[in-house]
């Protein structure tokens, strides 16, 4: 069986630094779920938390299991995410088996593959929507999701020139900067203006977010009818 650290796996992601190839692969797995040739749980995956019955964020531990049956790629998978809070602790990792016998073929550990899973569709959309010729970017947050984020959009969208990207905090938003010069990012991008604080100024932009119609969001035949 496979086995790949932690540092074989951010090895392995540099030899990316746009993350183009995770792009696609994502974007093919959005179609194949459409198409039902995925296999998910309906409640997308299971959470334990502790305290039991723990409703808020954030919780003292907590362990999340995601499983997938992806027989186009030939494996099935059980992702495996552990947090403790307050004491840096957690455990991120993958189990990929053999879509025919269900053997274990590898164990990698993704903690920082978890970042380019939940930015890296932002990338898709992009390269779908982002207007033609377009040279600003926003980033709202500034954590490895965001940075993700940022680097995806300045892959699909190379004519991307200046950005400004929220955080509250200055320390984060120089860490930003720092992280995304560090993983190909283009220059102009890092010296762009950061954006500074804005609460209580007449510049401070609030969003609001209506929910016009309700889709499913659940992977399988039904995805993306009405709800």
């Amino acid at each position: 069986m496979l086995y790949l650290t932690e540092n074989q796996v951010i090895d392995l992601m540099a030899t990316d630094p746009l993350f183009s190839g995770a792009v696609d692969a994502l974007e093919e797995g959005f179609k194949a779920a459409t198409r039902g040739e995925i296999a998910t749980p309906k409640e997308e995956r299971l959470r334990v938390v502790w305290p039991p019955n723990a409703e808020v964020r954030p919780y003292e531990k907590d362990i999340r299991i995601l499983p997938a049956m992806v027989p186009g790629l030939d494996v099935a998978g059980i992702h495996i995410g552990c947090n403790a809070y307050g004491h840096h602790g957690g455990t991120s990792f993958m189990l990929l088996m053999d879509w025919t016998t269900f053997r274990p073929a590898a164990m990698i550990c993704d903690a920082r593959m978890h970042n380019v899973r939940a930015g890296g569709p932002t990338g898709i959309a992009v390269r779908h929507f982002a207007r033609q010729g377009a040279e600003k970017l926003g980033v709202i947050g500034s954590g490895g999701i965001g940075d993700v984020q940022a680097t995806v959009a300045c892959g699909q969208c190379p004519t991307l020139r200046s950005a400004k990207v929220y955080s509250p905090t200055p320390a984060h938003r120089e860490a930003f900067a720092r992280t995304n010069e560090g993983i190909g990012v283009p220059r102009p991008f890092i010296e762009a203006l950061w954006q500074r604080e804005l609460a209580g100024s007449a510049a401070m932009v609030r969003i609001r977010f209506v929910a016009e119609q309700i889709f499913n969001q659940t992977p399988g035949p039904d995805a993306g009818s009405p709800l």
